[in-house]
This record gives structure tokens, sequence and C-alpha cells, in this order.
């Protein structure tokens, strides 16, 4: 049988272990995404990077031999 998942706990309490740190290197969270199948966009542990705007400002680079 299949069904979508997210995430795959392996030995370790489900509870405990899908809330991160204890048992694994997940990040902290008390609050888990539920994913695209879930109709979220994350299937993470959503912490303080999650809630963050971040602005991206590029500059356009120069290729002065074609240029010349």
């Amino acid at each position: 049988m299949e069904i979508p998942a997210n995430r795959l706990l392996l030995n370790q309490p489900a509870v405990h272990g899908s809330v991160g740190l204890i048992y694994n290197k997940l990040p902290p969270s008390l609050t888990l995404g539920c994913g695209t199948d879930g109709g979220n966009y994350l299937g993470n542990n959503i912490n303080y990077s999650d809630l963050l705007s971040i602005k991206t400002v590029a500059a356009r680079i120069v290729d002065y031999e074609r240029d010349e």
C-alpha cells in the first residue's frame, strides 16, 4: 500500500521525533507543515526562518570582454 508522506521517522518515537532535535537533526518546532498533499506548501518543521520575508537585490554582471 502506498500513501503520500513528507517525512518518514525510523526507529524513533513519532511524537518526539517529528518535533525535532531530541532524536534527530530536524529543526525543533511544535508546528509541522502538512505539505502539498494537505494543501500546504511546507512539509518541514515550521520555525522562525519560514516566517521571514527575505528580499534579494541582484546587480547586473558586466561582461567587459563582450562589450569591447
